[in-house]
């Protein structure tokens, strides 16, 4: 999953690179990839952590240079880029049916109490024969996610603050 922010910077940001000439595209790359860094570790603050793949798999590439311009990508991928974009944006309520199995269940120790049926009966859960799991159902209900924006939120708050971070950085390189 990637997210793309395009910086078109103030006024003073572009006068500043004009005047520093060759090395400017250089040196704003190397600045772009220290804001990138730093909002990466914004956003592993605030990624969801069960087994510590999606998290392990942050990255920020060095910049790349193409007709004036500079890019600095980041995100989040390997073998977690399906579930990254799911975790990121959420998904709405499905059902889920057993296809491999008689019935679903859920790990009894990771159970958080309630009601088993969609009805929110006052029915106790039914408990496997050796007890360490939460009998279902052949379908249940999933209500859904909200999603966690986990890189957008760190991207948009450092946003309105990036061509003068930039300016900042760029003027004690050739100063």
């Amino acid at each position: 999953m990637r997210i793309t922010v395009k910086v078109k910077g103030t006024r003073e940001l572009r006068r500043a690179l004009e005047k520093l000439g060759k090395r400017t595209l250089v040196e704003a790359g190397k600045a772009l990839y220290a804001e990138a860094e730093l909002i990466m570790t914004e956003s592993k603050k605030q990624c969801p952590v069960d087994t510590g793949t999606l998290k392990s798999t942050g990255y920020v590439e060095q910049p790349k240079y193409s007709g004036g311009q500079v890019t600095v990508q980041m995100g989040y991928g390997g073998p977690a880029a399906p579930y990254a974009v799911i975790v990121h944006e959420g998904y709405g309520p499905h059902a889920i049916t057993a296809k491999n199995a008689k019935v679903l269940a859920a790990p009894a120790n990771k159970w958080k109490g309630g009601p088993v049926n969609e009805y929110e009966s006052k029915q106790l859960p039914k408990y496997s024969k050796d007890g360490n799991y939460v009998i279902l159902g052949k379908t249940v209900h999933h209500p859904g996610f909200a999603g966690k924006k986990y890189l957008e939120n760190p991207v948009n708050e450092a946003a309105p603050q990036l061509a003068a971070r930039l300016t900042r950085r760029l003027r004690q390189v050739f100063e």
